[in-house]
């Protein structure tokens, strides 16, 4: 037998032991208890019910954890509109973690059918009967809310505008004292309830962040002034000012 026959002998026995051995670990694998899973942790679930997030996954207890349908867990944890990423990890040899983001609850609507409360992304998340202690958006035109998932696309734009609005008022910590924000004709008016003003901005939003600034000083100084805050223009300058109501 020359050298090369025994070299492709070596290969060929070398070949079925590794396959024996593969299928016995597979076996082993697929058939020990060792791997039958024995817990489903449920992470970072603020609002959501675990058990309920438990079943919607598919994870089984005491099937083994390579047979568990993790892909189609997750696909379907993603059909929930309140969960906005869905992640699913073995932790060998016997546990399942389930990770969740949820979507934050960001603005209010409304109908006659009660207060729907959305995320940044326009999703419907829940319906309530009772006003929350959230911003409402006003001068939307999506209808038909209790049928929906999401606002329709003509509002997602406005949306992503008044989603710029929010944060420059987070920066400079105005958001709580903003009860509404309306879009109506070419503007956006923000409603400060407490402090008996409105901020008048236009729907550019151009430099959004001076005005903001701004606003927040006449809020300051004209405390207990009803009235509002708008941008006066005129061919000398463009400034935020404060009209006192009479």
């Amino acid at each position: 037998m020359g050298e090369a026959e025994k070299g492709n002998g070596k290969k060929i026995l070398f070949t079925i032991l590794f396959a024996i051995v593969f299928t016995g670990i597979m076996v082993f694998a697929l058939t020990s208890d060792i791997f039958k899973v024995k817990s489903v942790e449920v992470k970072n679930v603020k609002n959501l019910d675990i058990d309920k997030i438990k079943k919607d996954s598919g994870i089984v207890e005491g099937r083994n954890i390579f047979l568990q349908r993790y892909f189609k867990g997750i696909f379907k944890l993603k059909e929930n509109a309140r969960i906005q990423e869905a992640k699913i990890y073995p932790v060998f040899p016997d546990k399942i973690e389930i990770y969740i983001e949820e979507r934050n609850e960001n603005y209010q609507i409304s109908d006659e059918n009660g207060y729907y409360i959305i995320d940044k992304n326009g999703y419907i998340l829940r319906k309530s009967d009772e006003l929350q202690k959230i911003i409402m958006l006003l001068g939307l035109k999506t209808t038909a809310l209790s049928q929906k998932n999401r606002i329709d696309r003509e509002d997602l734009d406005v949306l992503e505008k008044i989603n710029k609005i929010k944060y420059v008022l987070d920066y400079y910590n105005l958001t709580d004292k903003v009860t509404s924000i309306e879009k109506k004709d070419r503007q956006f008016i923000l409603d400060l309830k407490d402090e008996k003003k409105k901020i008048i901005l236009k729907e550019e939003l151009t430099e959004l962040r001076a005005q903001i600034s701004i606003s927040k000083h006449i809020i300051e100084t004209e405390k207990g002034k009803e009235g509002e805050i708008f941008n006066d223009k005129n061919q000398k300058r463009s400034y935020m000012v404060f009209r006192e109501k009479i």
